[in-house]
C-alpha cells in the first residue's frame, strides 16, 4: 500500500462522525507502513553486521598470521572498529524492536527511532572519511616504527628533508581520494538508510495533526 492509499484512507477516516474518530486510529493506519520501513533498516543494520563479522574475521586471520609486524599490527589495530562496529549496530537493532513495539503514541516511537539512526548515519559518514587519511598515515608510521629496528638513527630522519616528500605524497593522495571517497559513501549511506529514513520521516509528519494535515489534502 502506497502513501497515497493511506491518505485516501485517513480521508474516509476523518468523514465519520467525530466521536467514532481517534488520533490512535490513524496512528494505526500507519504503523504497519511504518514497520515495513523499520524491518528494511534493521536489514540494513544486519547486512553491515555481516560485513563487521567477516571483516572482523579476516584482521584476526592476518593479525594471527605470520605475516610481517606491519600488517599484523595494522589489521589487529583496526579489529577494534570492527568490533565496535558489529557490536552496535547489533544494538540498534535490538533499539528498533524495542521501540517499535513500545506501546503508543506511535509518533513519538518512529520519532526517537528516526532521530538516532540520522546520527548513526551522520557519525558513519564522518568516521568513514576520517578513517582515509587515519590509515594510510598510520600504515606510514607502522612503516616507520619497523624500519626503525633494522636502523637505529632512523629516529633522526624520520621528518628529515628525504622523508618529507613522502608525508607531502600522502597527503596529496588524502585529498586526491577524498572526493571519490565522499561521492561512495554519501551513496553508499542513502542506498542503505537514506531512502527508508525519507519514507519514516513521511509517516511521522503524517501522524502530525492528522486532522489539519489530511483536510489539506
Amino acid at each position: 500500500m502506497e502513501l497515497d492509499d493511506l491518505k485516501q484512507q485517513l480521508k474516509q477516516k476523518l468523514s465519520q462522525p467525530a466521536t467514532e474518530y481517534s488520533e490512535t486510529d490513524i496512528a494505526l493506519l500507519l504503523k504497519g507502513q511504518a514497520q515495513s520501513v523499520l524491518d528494511k533498516l534493521k536489514r540494513s543494520l544486519w547486512l553491515e553486521i555481516i560485513f563487521s563479522i567477516v571483516f572482523t574475521i579476516a584482521f584476526i586471520a592476518v593479525a594471527l598470521s605470520k605475516a610481517g609486524f606491519v600488517m599484523r599490527a595494522y589489521f589487529g589495530s583496526f579489529l577494534i572498529i570492527t568490533v565496535g562496529f558489529g557490536l552496535f549496530q547489533y544494538y540498534l537493532v535490538k533499539y528498533i524492536d524495542k521501540t517499535a513495539t513500545a506501546p503508543l503514541p506511535v509518533k513519538e516511537n518512529l520519532s526517537v527511532i528516526n532521530a538516532i539512526l540520522s546520527r548513526y548515519v551522520k557519525r558513519v559518514y564522518w568516521l568513514s572519511m576520517l578513517l582515509l587519511p587515519l590509515c594510510l598515515f598510520y600504515s606510514l608510521w607502522l612503516h616507520q616504527i619497523e624500519y626503525s629496528r633494522l636502523h637505529a638513527d632512523v629516529a633522526e630522519r624520520i621528518f628529515s628533508p628525504k622523508t618529507t616528500t613522502v608525508w607531502l605524497k600522502a597527503l596529496a593522495a588524502v585529498a586526491l581520494l577524498s572526493i571519490p571517497q565522499h561521492f561512495f559513501t554519501r551513496w553508499y549511506l542513502h542506498k542503505l538508510y537514506g531512502v527508508y529514513l525519507q519514507k519514516l520521516r513521511g509517516y511521522i509528519q503524517e501522524l502530525q495533526q492528522p486532522e489539519e494535515k489530511v483536510a489539506g489534502l
